[in-house]
């Protein structure tokens, strides 16, 4: 079977890609080395969580010998999944929300979301490190204070450089992709990151007994003991695995069937493994399908320019909060539009005073949050367009994405995707006098 998808349905299926796709398991947080020492805590982010189990138990003397740290238990994470629940962080199936995480960002929610899980009989120190371990894996960004706003003026707008440029990028596109399905579990059962290496533990059952206080103004609770068995297949609910990874991934039940029943005969004793804990591995097993159907849709992509535009007159006076603003010195008013430029992070600022001070740079752009590149994995939005001269005479365009990492690797897998599908995209015919660079820290890594 072909699978052919047209960009606005690919658009639809993958807009909420990224934060939204990941979830948070009862399990998630279990294993987590937190220290305790006095003035806060502190998480190794070099220890993969989904996996930790097995790497800390080769440390686990190391951390038996150190009264300053402790590992976050099975107890504590589920009871701390269940508070994000309550909390609204992630849904009743354990995805994630993007109003949910970035409340958790800021300082006022954070205490508050503490003492609730200090309510539970965890210490602070381990709701302080789990807290961070959701901001830091998941890369969420702190709420903008957008109180004190500034409107922002043009420079001048008849700059040539500014019309040379604009002419070389303006151009809008479409994309499509095509790839079988034969491809897809070939991919999926014999490629990188294959299907027989998704790990999975057994399902716990805990049994808990607490006592409830009841004070004057609030109701206090503490768990006085508690049981943990290992469930067996016998136990276990029957749940149709190939189903619900065929309604996640948009997949034909038959092609889930043989995928497994493939990855079986690979390797004998995998349905033992899904047996285990079906539910956990239906929904690891769909976040690896997805990760492959995004390197197939990559190497397939295609993009070719629409006949549409950009015009240049879009670009208008705006108005922005003014802790989210760069200002433009005087001398750069003529290798820009704005008086100021909307910013990101200390980075983008560094990066836009080089372009400035850059000599072959003649003209830039912080291009603007409605220029956007459709993908199959929601819309791309980069961040600079550049001119510049060589020997004088030469001109060279450049669409430029700045990241804090030059390797691809240190980004997350929905941001490669979307980078990579951008890439793509200025390979359409009409783009050969613009060059795409990305991830890039600072002007030396342009090739000009």
């Amino acid at each position: 079977m072909s699978i052919l998808l047209t960009g606005d349905q690919l658009q639809d299926e993958y807009l909420q890609s990224g934060l939204l796709e990941n979830k948070i398991d009862d399990d998630f947080f279990t294993n987590l080395i937190v220290n305790k020492l006095d003035g806060g805590s502190s998480v190794n982010e070099d220890i993969d969580t989904e996996h930790s189990a097995d790497v800390l138990t080769d440390s686990s003397e190391r951390v038996k010998s150190n009264s300053n740290i402790k590992k976050i238990t099975e107890v504590e994470s589920r009871s701390f999944v269940n508070i994000l629940k309550q909390e609204k962080v992630i849904k009743s199936d354990g995805k994630l929300t993007i109003s949910g995480l970035k409340k958790i960002r800021t300082d006022e929610s954070k205490r508050v979301l503490v003492k609730k899980v200090e309510k539970e009989g965890i210490d602070k120190q381990s709701a302080e490190a789990m807290i961070d371990q959701v901001t830091v894996r998941f890369d969420i960004p702190k709420p903008i204070d957008r109180s004190k706003r500034t409107n922002v003026n043009l420079t001048n707008r008849d700059n040539p450089y500014l019309k040379d440029l604009w002419n070389k990028i303006c151009h809008k596109v479409n994309y499509r992709v095509k790839f079988s399905e034969d491809d897809l579990i070939e991919d999926i059962v014999n490629g990188n990151n294959p299907l027989s290496e998704i790990r999975i533990k057994k399902m716990t059952a805990v049994q808990t007994r607490a006592r409830i206080n009841l004070l004057d103004h609030r109701v206090e609770n503490h768990i006085v003991e508690q049981n943990t068995e290992r469930l067996t297949w016998s136990k276990l609910p029957i749940i149709d695995v190939a189903k619900q990874i065929a309604d996640g991934s948009g997949l034909t039940r038959q092609a889930v069937v043989r995928m497994i029943l493939q990855t079986q005969k690979k390797n004998t004793g995998f349905i033992d493994k899904i047996k285990m804990n079906p539910t956990l591995f239906a929904q690891r097993a769909l976040n690896n399908i997805k990760a492959h159907q995004r390197n197939l849709l990559n190497k397939s992509l295609v993009y070719v320019q629409n006949g549409e535009t950009w015009s240049q007159d879009k670009l208008q006076p705006f108005n922005a909060a003014n802790n989210t603003l760069w200002k433009v010195p005087e001398r750069g008013f003529k290798k820009t539009l704005f008086e100021q430029i909307a910013t990101q992070s200390e980075e983008e600022n560094n990066f836009a005073e080089s372009l400035i001070n850059e000599n072959k740079i003649k003209y830039f752009l912080k291009l603007p949050n409605w220029f956007k590149i459709p993908t199959p994995f929601g819309n791309y939005n980069p961040d600079w367009a550049i001119l510049a001269e060589t020997n004088d005479v030469e001109c060279l365009y450049f669409v430029v994405d700045t990241k804090t990492t030059l390797e691809m690797s240190d980004l997350r897998e929905e941001e490669q995707a979307r980078i990579n599908a951008g890439r793509q995209s200025y390979k359409a015919k009409g783009f050969e006098d613009v060059s795409f660079e990305a991830p890039i820290k600072v002007i030396g890594d342009i090739e000009m």
